[in-house]
Protein backbone atom coordinates (compact mmCIF):
# COMPACT_ATOMS: atom_id res chain seq x y z
CA UNK A 1 0.00 0.00 0.00
CA UNK A 2 2.22 2.38 1.12
CA UNK A 3 4.24 2.12 -2.69
CA UNK A 4 1.12 2.15 -4.14
CA UNK A 5 -0.17 5.49 -2.19
CA UNK A 6 4.02 7.06 -3.21
CA UNK A 7 2.98 6.02 -7.05
CA UNK A 8 -0.57 7.48 -6.69
CA UNK A 9 0.88 11.07 -5.42
CA UNK A 10 3.65 11.10 -7.96
CA UNK A 11 1.10 11.02 -10.59
CA UNK A 12 -1.23 13.87 -8.50
CA UNK A 13 2.19 15.57 -8.84
CA UNK A 14 2.64 15.16 -13.03
CA UNK A 15 -0.99 15.64 -13.41
CA UNK A 16 -1.38 18.95 -11.57
CA UNK A 17 1.78 20.02 -13.36
CA UNK A 18 0.60 19.76 -16.84
CA UNK A 19 -2.66 21.73 -15.86
CA UNK A 20 -0.65 24.08 -14.56
CA UNK A 21 0.62 24.22 -17.37
CA UNK A 22 -2.07 24.25 -19.85
CA UNK A 23 -4.44 26.56 -17.57
CA UNK A 24 -2.38 29.85 -17.02
CA UNK A 25 -4.04 33.48 -16.89
CA UNK A 26 -3.35 36.47 -18.05
CA UNK A 27 -3.29 39.29 -15.55
CA UNK A 28 -2.94 43.10 -15.89
CA UNK A 29 -0.32 44.73 -13.96
CA UNK A 30 -1.20 47.48 -12.22
CA UNK A 31 1.71 50.28 -12.93
CA UNK A 32 1.27 54.08 -12.04
CA UNK A 33 0.21 54.66 -15.47
CA UNK A 34 -3.25 55.89 -17.44
CA UNK A 35 -3.62 52.31 -18.43
CA UNK A 36 -3.97 50.99 -15.45
CA UNK A 37 -6.65 52.58 -13.90
CA UNK A 38 -8.75 51.93 -16.51
CA UNK A 39 -11.91 50.36 -15.20
CA UNK A 40 -12.05 46.62 -16.51
CA UNK A 41 -15.10 43.47 -15.59
CA UNK A 42 -11.73 41.67 -14.17
CA UNK A 43 -8.30 42.17 -14.17
CA UNK A 44 -7.55 38.66 -14.84
CA UNK A 45 -8.51 36.17 -17.68
CA UNK A 46 -7.97 32.16 -17.32
CA UNK A 47 -6.95 30.27 -20.41
CA UNK A 48 -7.65 26.78 -20.78
CA UNK A 49 -7.98 24.17 -23.65
CA UNK A 50 -8.71 26.56 -26.66
CA UNK A 51 -6.01 26.69 -29.48
CA UNK A 52 -6.30 30.84 -30.03
CA UNK A 53 -7.19 33.36 -27.41
CA UNK A 54 -7.64 36.68 -29.24
CA UNK A 55 -6.60 40.47 -27.43
CA UNK A 56 -7.95 43.80 -28.60
CA UNK A 57 -9.93 47.00 -27.99
CA UNK A 58 -13.15 45.41 -29.55
CA UNK A 59 -15.98 45.24 -28.03
CA UNK A 60 -17.08 41.72 -28.89
CA UNK A 61 -14.99 39.48 -30.41
CA UNK A 62 -12.36 39.38 -28.59
CA UNK A 63 -10.95 36.88 -25.55
CA UNK A 64 -9.02 39.58 -23.66
CA UNK A 65 -10.32 42.74 -23.88
CA UNK A 66 -7.72 46.62 -23.81
CA UNK A 67 -9.11 49.95 -22.89
CA UNK A 68 -5.84 51.64 -23.32
CA UNK A 69 -5.57 54.45 -26.05
CA UNK A 70 -2.69 52.69 -27.86
CA UNK A 71 -4.60 49.41 -28.34
CA UNK A 72 -6.19 48.55 -31.48
CA UNK A 73 -9.58 46.69 -32.30
CA UNK A 74 -8.25 43.46 -32.74
CA UNK A 75 -4.12 43.41 -31.17
CA UNK A 76 -2.87 40.78 -30.56
CA UNK A 77 -2.83 36.48 -29.89
CA UNK A 78 -2.04 33.85 -27.72
CA UNK A 79 -1.61 30.77 -29.31
CA UNK A 80 -1.10 27.54 -27.38
CA UNK A 81 0.12 24.29 -28.95
CA UNK A 82 -0.71 20.73 -27.98
CA UNK A 83 1.43 20.52 -24.75
CA UNK A 84 -0.06 23.77 -23.56
CA UNK A 85 2.76 26.15 -24.43
CA UNK A 86 1.56 29.63 -25.04
CA UNK A 87 2.89 31.93 -27.57
CA UNK A 88 2.26 35.39 -28.32
CA UNK A 89 1.37 36.93 -31.79
CA UNK A 90 1.07 40.45 -32.86
CA UNK A 91 -1.81 41.07 -35.42
CA UNK A 92 -0.43 43.62 -37.11
CA UNK A 93 -1.40 46.14 -34.62
CA UNK A 94 -1.07 50.24 -35.15
CA UNK A 95 1.39 50.43 -32.16
CA UNK A 96 3.22 47.11 -32.05
CA UNK A 97 3.23 44.39 -29.49
CA UNK A 98 6.21 43.84 -26.68
CA UNK A 99 7.02 40.84 -25.23
CA UNK A 100 10.26 41.37 -22.34
CA UNK A 101 10.67 44.55 -24.20
CA UNK A 102 11.27 43.31 -27.46
CA UNK A 103 8.91 44.49 -30.00
CA UNK A 104 7.51 41.36 -32.15
CA UNK A 105 7.58 41.00 -35.83
CA UNK A 106 3.56 40.32 -36.97
CA UNK A 107 2.11 37.65 -37.61
CA UNK A 108 5.06 35.74 -35.97
CA UNK A 109 4.62 33.46 -32.46
CA UNK A 110 6.85 33.77 -30.41
CA UNK A 111 7.02 31.69 -26.98
CA UNK A 112 5.22 33.63 -23.89
CA UNK A 113 7.12 32.48 -20.87
CA UNK A 114 5.36 32.60 -16.76
CA UNK A 115 5.91 35.81 -15.60
CA UNK A 116 7.16 37.90 -18.46
CA UNK A 117 5.26 40.60 -19.15
CA UNK A 118 3.56 42.23 -22.85
CA UNK A 119 2.90 45.62 -23.32
CA UNK A 120 0.52 46.30 -26.03
CA UNK A 121 1.69 49.93 -27.19
CA UNK A 122 5.03 51.61 -25.63
CA UNK A 123 5.46 54.41 -22.79
CA UNK A 124 3.24 55.65 -20.41
CA UNK A 125 -0.60 54.71 -21.27
CA UNK A 126 0.58 51.18 -22.70
CA UNK A 127 -1.58 48.26 -20.84
CA UNK A 128 0.77 45.69 -19.59
CA UNK A 129 -0.21 42.07 -19.12
CA UNK A 130 1.66 39.26 -17.36
CA UNK A 131 1.49 35.55 -18.37
CA UNK A 132 1.06 33.54 -14.75
CA UNK A 133 -0.75 30.29 -13.25
CA UNK A 134 -4.12 30.31 -13.10
CA UNK A 135 -5.90 30.72 -9.40
CA UNK A 136 -6.89 26.75 -9.60
CA UNK A 137 -3.66 25.51 -11.38
CA UNK A 138 -1.34 25.78 -8.43
CA UNK A 139 0.59 22.33 -7.17
CA UNK A 140 0.62 23.77 -3.93
CA UNK A 141 -0.56 21.11 -1.19
CA UNK A 142 -0.14 17.81 -3.27
CA UNK A 143 1.89 15.35 -0.86
CA UNK A 144 5.32 14.82 -0.65
CA UNK A 145 6.75 10.92 -0.79
CA UNK A 146 9.33 12.68 2.13
CA UNK A 147 7.16 14.94 3.55
CA UNK A 148 5.80 12.46 6.69
CA UNK A 149 6.17 8.83 5.82
CA UNK A 150 7.24 6.95 2.69
CA UNK A 151 3.99 7.24 1.69
CA UNK A 152 3.28 10.79 1.31
CA UNK A 153 0.56 10.66 3.62
CA UNK A 154 1.03 13.27 7.14
CA UNK A 155 0.84 11.71 10.00
CA UNK A 156 -1.47 13.40 11.73
CA UNK A 157 -3.82 12.47 9.41
CA UNK A 158 -3.36 8.67 9.92
CA UNK A 159 -4.21 9.03 13.29
CA UNK A 160 -6.95 11.18 12.69
CA UNK A 161 -8.55 8.89 10.15
CA UNK A 162 -7.59 5.50 12.42
CA UNK A 163 -9.96 6.84 15.34
CA UNK A 164 -12.75 8.25 13.54
CA UNK A 165 -12.82 5.75 10.31
CA UNK A 166 -13.23 1.61 10.96
CA UNK A 167 -11.85 2.20 7.59
CA UNK A 168 -8.84 3.28 7.72
CA UNK A 169 -6.20 0.26 8.10
CA UNK A 170 -7.64 -0.19 4.57
CA UNK A 171 -7.71 3.37 3.06
CA UNK A 172 -6.21 5.09 5.55
CA UNK A 173 -2.69 5.22 3.83
CA UNK A 174 -3.95 7.22 0.65
CA UNK A 175 -3.22 10.70 -0.12
CA UNK A 176 -5.02 13.57 1.34
CA UNK A 177 -7.19 14.82 -1.67
CA UNK A 178 -6.62 18.41 -2.68
CA UNK A 179 -8.48 21.38 -2.30
CA UNK A 180 -8.28 24.44 -4.62
CA UNK A 181 -10.08 26.99 -5.51
CA UNK A 182 -11.76 27.90 -8.83
CA UNK A 183 -11.33 30.74 -10.25
CA UNK A 184 -14.57 33.04 -10.38
CA UNK A 185 -16.85 31.93 -13.67
CA UNK A 186 -16.22 34.94 -16.23
CA UNK A 187 -19.88 36.86 -16.75
CA UNK A 188 -21.61 34.67 -19.65
CA UNK A 189 -22.72 36.61 -22.51
CA UNK A 190 -26.25 37.53 -22.77
CA UNK A 191 -27.75 34.24 -25.38
CA UNK A 192 -28.66 35.79 -28.77
CA UNK A 193 -31.00 33.48 -30.48
CA UNK A 194 -29.17 32.97 -33.85
CA UNK A 195 -31.15 33.78 -37.39
CA UNK A 196 -32.62 31.15 -38.76
CA UNK A 197 -31.60 30.50 -42.43
CA UNK A 198 -34.27 31.07 -44.91
CA UNK A 199 -35.66 28.37 -46.59
CA UNK A 200 -36.20 29.63 -49.91
CA UNK A 201 -34.39 32.77 -50.19
CA UNK A 202 -35.64 35.33 -52.48
CA UNK A 203 -33.31 38.14 -51.53
CA UNK A 204 -29.67 38.21 -51.32
CA UNK A 205 -26.68 39.97 -50.40
CA UNK A 206 -23.55 39.36 -52.70
CA UNK A 207 -20.76 40.11 -50.32
CA UNK A 208 -17.17 41.29 -50.83
CA UNK A 209 -14.46 40.84 -47.94
CA UNK A 210 -11.65 42.91 -48.32
CA UNK A 211 -12.21 46.59 -47.48
CA UNK A 212 -16.20 45.44 -46.40
CA UNK A 213 -15.43 43.55 -43.28
CA UNK A 214 -11.47 43.77 -43.00
CA UNK A 215 -8.88 46.32 -43.74
CA UNK A 216 -7.68 45.79 -47.30
CA UNK A 217 -4.21 46.23 -45.81
CA UNK A 218 -4.82 42.88 -43.71
CA UNK A 219 -3.26 39.22 -45.01
CA UNK A 220 -4.95 36.15 -44.81
CA UNK A 221 -1.20 34.20 -44.62
CA UNK A 222 -1.59 34.53 -40.68
CA UNK A 223 -4.47 31.79 -41.35
CA UNK A 224 -2.82 29.71 -43.51
CA UNK A 225 -2.57 26.94 -40.85
CA UNK A 226 -5.99 26.09 -39.43
CA UNK A 227 -4.58 23.14 -36.86
CA UNK A 228 -0.58 24.25 -36.96
CA UNK A 229 1.84 27.41 -36.48
CA UNK A 230 5.46 27.57 -37.43
CA UNK A 231 7.65 28.69 -34.79
CA UNK A 232 11.57 29.22 -35.98
CA UNK A 233 10.55 27.30 -39.07
CA UNK A 234 9.32 24.22 -36.99
CA UNK A 235 5.43 23.37 -37.91
CA UNK A 236 3.63 23.17 -33.88
CA UNK A 237 -0.10 21.55 -33.46
CA UNK A 238 -2.26 24.02 -31.92
CA UNK A 239 -4.53 22.83 -29.06
CA UNK A 240 -8.49 22.32 -29.55
CA UNK A 241 -10.25 20.27 -31.73
CA UNK A 242 -12.60 20.72 -34.30
CA UNK A 243 -15.36 22.45 -32.39
CA UNK A 244 -13.69 25.04 -31.40
CA UNK A 245 -14.74 27.97 -33.60
CA UNK A 246 -10.71 29.57 -33.04
CA UNK A 247 -9.00 26.83 -34.78
CA UNK A 248 -9.49 28.32 -38.39
CA UNK A 249 -7.76 32.25 -38.03
CA UNK A 250 -9.67 33.40 -41.15
CA UNK A 251 -11.90 36.45 -40.59
CA UNK A 252 -10.21 36.74 -37.00
CA UNK A 253 -9.73 40.74 -38.08
CA UNK A 254 -13.13 41.00 -39.34
CA UNK A 255 -14.13 44.69 -38.08
CA UNK A 256 -16.89 43.95 -35.13
CA UNK A 257 -19.09 47.21 -36.80
CA UNK A 258 -18.73 45.71 -39.94
CA UNK A 259 -20.09 42.09 -38.65
CA UNK A 260 -22.88 43.76 -36.62
CA UNK A 261 -23.85 46.40 -39.95
CA UNK A 262 -24.12 42.99 -41.63
CA UNK A 263 -26.39 41.16 -38.96
CA UNK A 264 -28.60 44.19 -39.51
CA UNK A 265 -29.54 43.85 -42.75
CA UNK A 266 -29.86 40.02 -43.06
CA UNK A 267 -32.23 40.18 -39.84
CA UNK A 268 -34.11 42.90 -41.58
CA UNK A 269 -34.22 41.69 -44.74
CA UNK A 270 -34.12 37.58 -44.08
CA UNK A 271 -31.44 37.79 -46.69
CA UNK A 272 -29.16 34.84 -47.75
CA UNK A 273 -25.48 35.80 -48.37
CA UNK A 274 -23.14 34.82 -51.24
CA UNK A 275 -20.09 35.44 -51.52
CA UNK A 276 -18.54 36.97 -54.64
CA UNK A 277 -15.27 37.98 -53.01
CA UNK A 278 -12.04 36.26 -54.40
CA UNK A 279 -12.19 34.64 -50.72
CA UNK A 280 -14.26 31.94 -52.14
CA UNK A 281 -11.27 30.16 -54.21
CA UNK A 282 -9.93 28.58 -51.04
CA UNK A 283 -11.65 26.55 -49.19
CA UNK A 284 -10.34 27.70 -45.70
CA UNK A 285 -11.15 30.82 -45.94
CA UNK A 286 -14.98 30.19 -47.34
CA UNK A 287 -14.69 28.08 -44.05
CA UNK A 288 -13.46 31.22 -41.72
CA UNK A 289 -16.46 33.48 -43.12
CA UNK A 290 -18.66 30.66 -42.50
CA UNK A 291 -17.13 31.06 -38.82
CA UNK A 292 -17.71 34.22 -38.29
CA UNK A 293 -20.79 34.66 -39.42
CA UNK A 294 -21.90 31.35 -36.89
CA UNK A 295 -19.93 33.59 -34.31
CA UNK A 296 -22.25 36.71 -34.83
CA UNK A 297 -25.45 34.09 -35.16
CA UNK A 298 -26.13 34.50 -38.94
CA UNK A 299 -26.42 31.79 -40.65
CA UNK A 300 -23.83 30.32 -43.16
CA UNK A 301 -23.40 31.66 -46.90
CA UNK A 302 -26.01 30.57 -49.24
CA UNK A 303 -23.51 30.27 -51.66
CA UNK A 304 -20.74 31.86 -53.63
CA UNK A 305 -20.67 33.74 -57.50
CA UNK A 306 -18.76 31.67 -60.46
CA UNK A 307 -15.18 32.23 -60.68
CA UNK A 308 -15.09 33.41 -64.73
CA UNK A 309 -11.31 33.33 -64.67
CA UNK A 310 -11.54 29.57 -64.21
CA UNK A 311 -10.07 27.62 -66.48
CA UNK A 312 -11.73 24.74 -68.47
CA UNK A 313 -10.72 21.09 -69.16
CA UNK A 314 -8.56 22.51 -72.18
CA UNK A 315 -6.85 25.20 -69.98
CA UNK A 316 -8.58 27.93 -71.74
CA UNK A 317 -9.88 30.34 -69.82
CA UNK A 318 -13.89 30.82 -70.00
CA UNK A 319 -14.32 34.46 -70.25
CA UNK A 320 -12.71 37.85 -71.27
CA UNK A 321 -13.29 41.10 -69.28
CA UNK A 322 -11.84 44.90 -69.48
CA UNK A 323 -10.90 45.06 -66.17
CA UNK A 324 -11.49 42.94 -62.68
CA UNK A 325 -15.21 45.58 -62.25
CA UNK A 326 -16.91 43.96 -64.98
CA UNK A 327 -15.44 40.66 -64.01
CA UNK A 328 -17.03 40.76 -60.75
CA UNK A 329 -20.37 42.05 -62.20
CA UNK A 330 -20.69 39.39 -64.40
CA UNK A 331 -20.46 36.94 -61.82
CA UNK A 332 -22.82 38.15 -59.85
CA UNK A 333 -25.33 38.55 -62.84
CA UNK A 334 -24.29 35.05 -63.69
CA UNK A 335 -25.44 33.82 -60.07
CA UNK A 336 -28.56 35.80 -60.60
CA UNK A 337 -29.59 34.33 -63.83
CA UNK A 338 -28.59 30.29 -62.26
CA UNK A 339 -31.37 31.18 -59.66
CA UNK A 340 -34.18 33.13 -61.61
CA UNK A 341 -36.12 32.67 -57.88
CA UNK A 342 -34.11 35.49 -56.22
CA UNK A 343 -36.47 38.91 -56.09
CA UNK A 344 -34.36 41.52 -55.07
CA UNK A 345 -30.23 41.66 -54.16
CA UNK A 346 -27.75 44.10 -53.60
CA UNK A 347 -24.09 43.71 -53.66
CA UNK A 348 -21.95 45.46 -50.88
CA UNK A 349 -18.29 45.96 -52.67
CA UNK A 350 -15.61 48.25 -51.54
CA UNK A 351 -14.54 48.25 -55.37
CA UNK A 352 -16.77 50.89 -57.40
CA UNK A 353 -19.11 48.37 -59.89
CA UNK A 354 -21.39 51.02 -61.60
CA UNK A 355 -20.49 51.64 -65.30
CA UNK A 356 -17.93 54.70 -65.74
CA UNK A 357 -17.55 57.11 -68.51
CA UNK A 358 -14.86 55.07 -70.40
CA UNK A 359 -16.62 52.02 -69.34
CA UNK A 360 -19.59 53.65 -72.09
CA UNK A 361 -17.67 54.48 -74.29
CA UNK A 362 -15.69 51.12 -74.37
CA UNK A 363 -19.12 49.21 -74.72
CA UNK A 364 -20.22 51.62 -77.66
CA UNK A 365 -16.80 50.72 -79.68
CA UNK A 366 -17.24 47.28 -79.48
CA UNK A 367 -20.81 47.28 -81.09
CA UNK A 368 -22.34 45.08 -78.54
CA UNK A 369 -25.94 44.76 -78.18
CA UNK A 370 -25.99 43.48 -74.84
CA UNK A 371 -26.97 45.86 -71.95
CA UNK A 372 -23.41 46.60 -69.84
CA UNK A 373 -23.17 44.42 -66.83
CA UNK A 374 -22.55 47.08 -64.29
CA UNK A 375 -24.38 47.48 -61.25
CA UNK A 376 -26.93 50.52 -59.99
CA UNK A 377 -25.59 52.98 -57.11
CA UNK A 378 -29.93 53.96 -56.47
CA UNK A 379 -31.23 50.32 -56.76
CA UNK A 380 -28.61 47.11 -56.42
CA UNK A 381 -25.37 48.71 -54.96
CA UNK A 382 -24.05 49.97 -51.66
CA UNK A 383 -19.64 50.85 -51.92
CA UNK A 384 -18.01 50.92 -48.80
CA UNK A 385 -15.28 53.69 -47.64
CA UNK A 386 -11.83 50.49 -47.87
CA UNK A 387 -11.24 52.37 -44.75
CA UNK A 388 -13.98 51.53 -42.47
CA UNK A 389 -16.27 49.34 -44.04
CA UNK A 390 -19.79 48.34 -43.94
CA UNK A 391 -20.85 51.00 -41.59
CA UNK A 392 -24.24 50.99 -39.97
CA UNK A 393 -25.46 53.66 -42.24
CA UNK A 394 -24.61 52.03 -45.58
CA UNK A 395 -26.88 48.56 -43.83
CA UNK A 396 -29.70 50.90 -43.28
CA UNK A 397 -29.58 52.08 -46.89
CA UNK A 398 -29.00 48.13 -47.99
CA UNK A 399 -32.50 47.47 -45.87
CA UNK A 400 -34.05 49.50 -48.14
CA UNK A 401 -33.16 48.45 -51.38
CA UNK A 402 -33.75 45.05 -50.19
CA UNK A 403 -36.95 45.50 -49.07
CA UNK A 404 -38.37 47.31 -51.78
CA UNK A 405 -38.48 50.77 -49.42
CA UNK A 406 -38.29 54.44 -51.20
CA UNK A 407 -34.73 55.72 -51.22
CA UNK A 408 -34.42 59.49 -51.13
CA UNK A 409 -31.49 61.83 -52.00
CA UNK A 410 -31.27 62.56 -47.75
CA UNK A 411 -31.28 58.59 -47.13
CA UNK A 412 -28.25 58.63 -49.85
CA UNK A 413 -26.47 61.53 -48.75
CA UNK A 414 -26.64 60.23 -44.58
CA UNK A 415 -25.40 56.67 -45.94
CA UNK A 416 -22.21 58.11 -47.64
CA UNK A 417 -21.76 61.22 -45.69
CA UNK A 418 -20.74 63.53 -48.71
CA UNK A 419 -22.96 62.02 -51.32
CA UNK A 420 -22.94 58.52 -53.56
CA UNK A 421 -21.40 60.18 -56.31
CA UNK A 422 -18.46 61.52 -54.09
CA UNK A 423 -18.05 58.48 -52.42
CA UNK A 424 -17.58 56.51 -55.63
CA UNK A 425 -15.13 59.34 -57.10
CA UNK A 426 -12.46 57.97 -54.37
CA UNK A 427 -9.69 56.22 -55.84
CA UNK A 428 -9.42 52.21 -54.72
CA UNK A 429 -6.47 51.46 -52.99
Amino acid sequence: HGQQGSLLAAEMVQSAEEHALRTQSLRFVSEDSPAASLVRPSDEVVMSEKAVYTIGRAETGVDVRLRGELASRLHAAVCQDGEGRKFLVDLRSSHGTFLGGRRLEPHTPVRWLPEVRASFGSGATAEIVELSPAPDATIDGVASADADGADGLPAAKKQRTAEVDPMAALYGDLPEAKVTKVAPRMEERRRVDPIPPPVEPTRVIFLDIDGVLRSVHGRTDFAANVRTMVVEGQRVALMGDSTSTNDNLAGIDFWPQAMHALKHIVRRTQAAVVLSSDWRKQEQLVEGVNNQLREYSMPKLFGQTPDLDAKNMAGVVKALHSNVREKRAKEIRKWLKQHPKIERWVAIDDMDLTATRKDEVLHQQSGSSDAMPFLDINADFVKCNPAVGLTMELAKLAVALLNGAEVTQEDMDLAYGRGPAEAIAQPDP
